[in-house]
C-alpha cells in the first residue's frame, strides 16, 4: 500500500506528453493542459468506480467515447457541467498510433527518475546540519556511527528513559570511572569520543549544534557539585544566545511575509525555529540561576547575580510569551523571588490547569508556595492530595 503523501508527491512530479495513449491512466495522470481530469472535474470524478480510473488508459477512453461508459454515478449539475467541460477538452485529442506516450520526471533536470531527487523533495524544509560528515564518513563501525547518529537527535534509549518506564537500565554509567572532562568538549559514546570542542571550532556560530550541547548538558546525571552544574548550563545557555544575531531576528519576525512566497515561508520557518531556540536558552539559563540561588540560600548573594536574573528574564519577555505552558515556571520563580508568592501561585495555578497531564514537580511548587505563605490548612490538604494524584508505588493490577 503506497502512502497518500508519496503517491500525492509522485503524481505532481509527473508530466505526460501523449502519443498513442497506451501508457497514461486517462482519469488520474498529468495529460491534458498540465492537470489531470480528476482535477480538472473533481465532481464527474467523484461519479467514476475505482476500478475504471484504476484501468482506463488514454486510448481506450477516445475509442468510441468509452468515458463516458464509465460515469455511474449521480448526475447533477454539477456533474453535468463538468462533463460537458471534459468532452470539449477531449474531443479535440488526436493520438499518435507510431509514437509512445512519454513521461517525465519534474524533479530532475534531465527529466528521468532518481531517488536522489524525491528524497530532496521529501526533506525540502529541514535544516541541515553541516558536521553530518564527521559521523557518516568516519571510519568507525557502522553501529558506532548510527549510535552516534541516534544520540545527537536524542533518540537514545537512556538509562533515565528505561528508568522511567520501569525496564531494566543500568543505575550508574559504567564510565563513571574514567577521567572526568567537561561534557562540552567531549562525549564518550560506546568507547568511541565526538569531539565537541573540534567541530564547534568548525563551526563557532552554528545555533542548531550549540543548542544540542546545551541538550547534552541538560540531560547529565545528577552531578554531587548541582552548582557546577548549573553554571555548565548557564554556560551552554550563553554560547547559544551569543550565536544569534538578535537585532536581524527581530526586524523580521515584525514582517509580514507573503503567504504564497515558498523561498519566504522556508526562510520564516527558520526564524521561528531560531527564535525558539534563543527562548530556550533563556529559559534555561533562568532555571540554572534560580536553582544556583536556591542552593546558596544560607549564604549571601551578590546584588549582581539578581540583577542576572532580572536582566535575563526581561530578554525572555521580549520574545515569548513567559506565562505559557512552556516558559511559565520561570516566571513562578521570578514572581517568588520578588517577594510576590500570591502572584507566583496563581500563574503556577494556571500552569497546572493548562497542562493535559499533571507534573509533580509544579504540585511541589505549589505546596512550597503554599508553606511560605503560611496557609496551614491548605497546605495539609494538598500533601494529602498528593499521595492520590502521586502515589508512591503503582498498584500491581
Amino acid at each position: 500500500m503506497v502512502p497518500k503523501k508519496a503517491n500525492a508527491l509522485f503524481a505532481a512530479a509527473v508530466d505526460t506528453i501523449v502519443g498513442d495513449g497506451r501508457s497514461t491512466k486517462f482519469w488520474t495522470d498529468r495529460w491534458i493542459q498540465g492537470k489531470t481530469l480528476a482535477e480538472l472535474a473533481p465532481n464527474l470524478f467523484g461519479a467514476i468506480p475505482k476500478k475504471a480510473v484504476q484501468r482506463r488508459t488514454v486510448s481506450q477512453a477516445l475509442d468510441n467515447r468509452r468515458w463516458v461508459n464509465d460515469i455511474k454515478g449521480a448526475l447533477t449539475v454539477q456533474v453535468l457541467s463538468e462533463y460537458l467541460l471534459v468532452w470539449d477538452l477531449v474531443d479535440g485529442v488526436e493520438l499518435q498510433p507510431d509514437a509512445p506516450d512519454q513521461h517525465r520526471w519534474k524533479l530532475s533536470a534531465s527529466g528521468t527518475y532518481s531517488c536522489k531527487s524525491v528524497y530532496d523533495a521529501m526533506f525540502t524544509g529541514t535544516i541541515g546540519f553541516p558536521p553530518w560528515k564527521r559521523i557518516w564518513k568516519s571510519w568507525a563501525p557502522s553501529n558506532c556511527r548510527f549510535f552516534i547518529w541516534l544520540a545527537i537527535n536524542n533518540k537514545c534509549w537512556t538509562s533515565d528513559r528505561l528508568a522511567k518506564r520501569r525496564m531494566s537500565h543500568q543505575p550508574a554509567c559504567p564510565f563513571a570511572t574514567r577521567q572526568k572532562r567537561p561534557s562540552t568538549t567531549f562525549w564518550s559514546v560506546g568507547g568511541l569520543d565526538l569531539d565537541f570542542e573540534r567541530t564547534q571550532s568548525e563551526y563557532p556560530k552554528y545555533t542548531p549544534l550549540l543548542t544540542k550541547i546545551l541538550e547534552c548538558v541538560l540531560q547529565k546525571a545528577t552531578c554531587d557539585d548541582k552548582i557546577s552544574h548549573e553554571k555548565e548550563v548557564i554556560a551552554a545557555a550563553d554560547e547559544v544566545v551569543g550565536s544569534i544575531d538578535k537585532e536581524e531576528l527581530a526586524k523580521y519576525l515584525s514582517l509580514n511575509s507573503d503567504p504564497e512566497d515558498e523561498a519566504a515561508q522556508k526562510f520564516k520557518k527558520k526564524m521561528e525555529e531560531t527564535r525558539d531556540q534563543l527562548a530556550n536558552a533563556l529559559y534555561q539559563k533562568g532555571i540554572a540561576l534560580a536553582e544556583i540561588e536556591s542552593l546558596k540560600s544560607g549564604e549571601s548573594i551578590e546584588p549582581s547575580a539578581k540583577d542576572i536574573f532580572e536582566e535575563n528574564y526581561k530578554e525572555l519577555v521580549k520574545w515569548v510569551d513567559a506565562k505559557s505552558a512552556k516558559y511559565g515556571t520561570l516566571t513562578v520563580l521570578r514572581e517568588r523571588r520578588c517577594g510576590r508568592p500570591g502572584t507566583a501561585l496563581k500563574v503556577l495555578n494556571d500552569l497546572i490547569q493548562n497542562e493535559s497531564e499533571p507534573k509533580k514537580k509544579l504540585y511541589d511548587l505549589k505546596i512550597q508556595l503554599i508553606e511560605e505563605m503560611g496557609w496551614s490548612h491548605v497546605l495539609t490538604y494538598e500533601k494529602q492530595w498528593m499521595q492520590v494524584r502521586f502515589p508512591p508505588t503503582l498498584p500491581p493490577f
